[in-house]
């Protein structure tokens, strides 16, 4: 996350969001994306990764997971969730401090992430991100679309842009698609999310 105020809020509703996040199911959430993974283990990184319930999905399909997340909460509870089949970094879009620059990955996963970066920093959280990933290798990005309602810190979304910033990152679209929301809260206040994979 870029925004120190998005920040400040996912440390204060910490022991709620673990239990409201670890309660969801990742192959509700996940299972539209497997078309678009690698079919052997492959290096993967997740930012934002939250309590760990997708990396320790990703983990137990043999990919090798790198967890990035800024929340001190959300990595206690994550290293108890994923044991250690799972590295966990304090790091945070849009630099990825932590993360060496010679690292390498074959898929980077950002799930409830992006309406949290600044406008401003998202072209350089793109080009961040394409240079973590090796030549054919593909950025699952979603977004979010919606009231927010939850008191925390969002910024507007533009899809068109963001295809835009992708591209001139050195992307190239593969797939996008809906998918509604898993929380029940986050459907009656009408929020969508759009997936876009994008191919480094």
């Amino acid at each position: 996350m870029s925004s120190t105020a998005s920040l400040a809020d996912y440390v204060r509703d910490t022991p709620e969001l673990v239990e409201r996040f670890l309660g969801l199911d990742p192959d509700r959430i996940l299972a539209p994306l497997v078309p678009f993974l690698p079919a052997a283990p492959a290096p993967l990184l997740e930012i934002g990764a939250g309590p760990g319930r997708d990396a320790a999905w990703f983990a137990g399909r043999g990919h090798t997971v790198t967890a990035v997340e800024p929340v001190a909460g959300f990595r206690k509870a994550g290293r108890a969730h994923t044991g250690p089949a799972v590295r966990w970094i304090d790091s945070a879009l849009p630099d990825l401090r932590g993360l060496p620059r010679s690292a390498s990955f074959a898929v980077i996963y950002a799930h409830a992430v992006w309406q949290h970066i600044t406008p401003e920093d998202r072209p350089i959280a793109l080009s961040r991100m394409r240079g973590l990933l090796g030549s054919g290798g593909v950025l699952l990005l979603s977004l979010r679309f919606g009231a927010n309602r939850s008191g925390r810190v969002m910024h507007q979304i533009d899809e068109s842009e963001t295809l835009r910033q992708a591209d001139t990152a050195g992307f190239s679209e593969v797939a996008a698609f809906a998918s509604p929301s898993l929380q029940d809260s986050n459907r009656r206040a009408g929020v969508t999310w759009r997936w876009v994979v994008l191919r480094a």
